[in-house]
């Protein structure tokens, strides 16, 4: 087992450190490949987006791709984002437990459309095009891992690994395309007591390059820690992490579930100006699941997401 923890434990930390000394060398603004930096599910936004150490959903994929493990049912998920000046996000997704191996994959497909731009030629002629239209495909795998320490404690602690892998395109005013591969590592301790810790680094890869313009991934670090407790009336989830990024430095994340029959969140989201506070609603029966949040932007008005899930 101790092998195990070399090639998957390892690999994660090691690039957890080279990351965090590559975000000082980034600054506000210096990076490119918006998309990945607007973040899936709505339940997760309603829970200020403090959903690392969660991650029990499809939208794992997305956030941790360790969580994977937790699922017990296939599950499909589509997801509606309604953003500021006319910019729309849109998700597919799909994951597959598969407990003979102990592990899942998941798939994903996103479409970011940026708004029209308007444009005004020399000769006075005007015309509008797509001011940005990115895609990208997203691929997951996750195991259950145990190492010589989880082994002695396996009956109270679970550990799992994943890996994510996106295919990322984007194009500027119908006219510059690049595009890039990115990384994401993610591991997930959890104790039965309901406590659980989680790491993830993501959008490890190559730079974006418009004609001859460079620009780096948003790489970002996630570390986080949940707390869920009740019983099957009242079910309870707390959640925060901390988020360190090359382009917009160190953030916290913080939000609350509570579930009865209906499923309600509310988050909190430190160091932002604008989408500090979010809260969520979600209805959940028979395999179906309907979940919407509200971001708070002040004088710029609300963003909005809604998702429905379907499990089997």
């Amino acid at each position: 087992m101790i092998k195990t923890l070399k090639k998957i434990i390892f690999p994660v930390i090691i690039a957890s450190c080279q990351f965090a000394s590559a975000v000082h060398a980034g600054g506000p603004g210096t990076t490119g490949g918006i998309m990945l930096t607007n973040t899936v599910s709505a339940r997760a936004m309603g829970m200020g987006d403090a959903f690392t150490a969660v991650s029990d959903d499809v939208n794992a994929i997305y956030w941790n791709p360790a969580g994977l493990c937790n699922l017990n049912k296939t599950e499909l998920n589509a997801m509606y984002y309604d953003g500021l000046m006319d910019t729309v996000y849109t998700n597919f997704s799909y994951a597959k437990p598969i407990k003979v191996w102990g592990s899942a994959f998941g798939a994903g497909i996103a479409i970011f459309d940026g708004g029209d731009l308007i444009v005004n030629s020399p000769t006075g002629f005007t015309s509008s095009v797509k001011a940005q239209f990115d895609y990208m495909a997203t691929v997951a795998y996750s195991k259950k891992i145990l190492v010589r320490w989880m082994k002695k404690n396996a009956r109270d602690w679970k550990c799992s690994a994943g890996a994510g892998l996106k295919m990322f395109s984007s194009t500027l005013a119908e006219q510059y395309t690049s595009g890039a591969t990115a990384l994401d590592l993610g591991l997930l301790m959890q104790n039965k007591s309901g406590l659980n810790a989680a790491l993830a680094v993501q959008n490890i890869g190559s730079n974006i390059v418009y004609v001859q313009d460079e620009y780096p991934l948003p790489q970002t670090l996630r570390l986080g820690t949940s707390y869920r407790f009740g019983n099957v009336l009242n079910s309870y989830l707390g959640s925060a992490e901390v988020i360190q990024t090359t382009d917009t430095g160190m953030k916290i994340h913080a939000g609350l579930e509570y579930i009865y029959a209906k499923l309600i969140a509310v988050g909190y989201k430190s160091g932002y100006d604008l989408d500090a506070l979010t809260w969520g609603l979600g209805f959940q029966a028979k395999g179906y699941q309907i979940d919407y949040a509200v971001g708070d932007m002040g004088k710029l008005g609300n963003t909005q997401k809604i998702a429905y899930t379907m499990r089997f």
